[in-house]
């Protein structure tokens, strides 16, 4: 706590409505109650850019999808920005072509980008061509800040059963369409449960953190699918990963391959769906051993995967943090 609070740091984050992006919503809204735990001052925008936020800011966070981009008054802030301050944008690790991606990068160090963030461990950042493309043609360096978990807001829930054989909480995301349909159609004709997330059509909903803890709890498993590419390469887990091992729910997951790294002793993964499916009936017929699990990466989480390590080590890797 306020471990950061000598440095006297101001930060920005670029964080959407969670109508928009409920991911990043997620995910920008847990750093920020991560850096104000720290010390640090932080502000988050969306489409509204104080003068004197940006004036006063260190470090301004954004992303590199072209609905944040064309949200940044970037010639007002060139005009207003505090000498010495860094301007970071998210990015992923898309297939596209070299001339394209290091046009892209092109394109932001001329707004005024100093630094490319990912999601991505810092091991395959490094390793992966678009760091030395952007490096050598742009003068971008990569840096990793990866997801993790807020012990701050996920934990476990006090004094609750499990109803449900399993939730997901998640969007219907678009690229995530055929493995949704491969591996959860079968689950979800053959056990009772819930999904909830933006873009599914029986349901309206919204980020309620307090309120998905208590849905989590109430879940013999909790459910996780990966995108395709985050299965192929071991850059990223999604932030669901982490938020389910913190909360102490036995969980089911696809086989992304950072998981290998991250957690390789997990045993409840599935390389295909028939698999995945065999993994679930196993789960809810073995619910103590489910539980021991889950205790046991419940703390490695807290511990090796949280957002006050994650944080820390970002702001390390930027020089912002003594």
């Amino acid at each position: 706590h306020d471990c950061l609070s000598h440095v006297s740091l101001n930060v920005i984050l670029h964080t959407p409505p969670d109508s928009f992006a409920p991911a990043w919503t997620s995910w920008f809204s847990s750093i920020a109650l991560t850096l104000t735990h720290m010390g640090v001052t932080v502000k988050q925008v969306w489409e509204d850019w104080p003068d004197d936020y940006m004036a006063g800011a260190d470090l301004i966070v954004s992303n590199i999808h072209q609905a944040y981009i064309e949200r940044v008054p970037w010639q007002r802030m060139k005009n207003v920005r505090k000498m010495g301050s860094i301007i970071a944008c998210y990015t992923q690790f898309e297939s596209v072509s070299q001339e394209l991606f290091e046009s892209r990068s092109l394109d932001l160090r001329e707004r005024g980008v100093d630094v490319l963030i990912s999601a991505a461990s810092q091991n395959f950042i490094d390793k992966a061509p678009q760091s030395s493309w952007s490096s050598s043609i742009a003068g971008l360096p990569f840096v990793s800040l990866e997801f993790g978990a807020n012990p701050l807001r996920h934990r476990p829930a006090p004094f609750v059963q499990p109803n449900y054989d399993y939730v997901f909480l998640g969007s219907a995301n678009y690229e995530k369409g055929q493995r949704y349909h491969d591996y959860l159609y079968s689950l979800i004709k053959k056990y009772s449960g819930t999904i909830a997330g933006q873009g599914w059509p029986w349901n309206t909903y919204s980020l309620s953190f307090e309120r998905d803890r208590w849905m989590y709890a109430q879940a013999k498993v909790g459910v996780n699918l990966h995108l395709q590419s985050q299965c192929d390469e071991p850059n990223e887990l999604n932030e669901r990963t982490y938020i389910l091992f913190a909360c102490g729910i036995p969980q089911l997951l696809d086989q992304p391959a950072l998981l290998q790294h991250n957690f390789p002793e997990y045993p409840w993964q599935a390389s295909n769906p028939d698999e995945y499916l065999k993994k679930m009936e196993i789960m809810l017929n073995n619910p103590s051993i489910c539980e021991t699990v889950a205790a046991s990466f419940m703390e490695k989480t807290i511990i090796e995967h949280n957002t006050f390590s994650r944080c820390l080590q970002f702001l390390k890797a930027l020089e912002l943090s003594s």
